[in-house]
């Protein structure tokens, strides 16, 4: 329960923003339709892989994807 608020008002932060950038911002809407359903799949599967994996394994994962995600961006934007 201590966690609530903050977590509360985050997703309070971000569907405002998500609400002005759709109203006034250049939304793609065909690249926004596969993001849309891998926020609902994680959604829905992330809680029980979390709950199932050790922490230090979902900790690397974590990384390992962010830092490659990281790299295809700077690849993109440099080449």
């Amino acid at each position: 329960q201590t966690c609530a608020l903050p977590i509360s008002l985050a997703g309070v932060a971000n569907g405002t923003a998500a609400i002005a950038f759709i109203l006034w911002g250049p939304v793609r809407w065909l690249d926004a339709i596969p993001l849309a359903a891998g926020l609902f799949v994680g959604g829905l599967i992330g809680p029980a892989i979390v709950r199932t994996l050790p922490p230090g394994i979902f900790r690397r994962v974590v990384v390992v994807c962010g830092f490659g995600v990281a790299a295809l961006l700077a690849l993109r934007a440099l080449g």
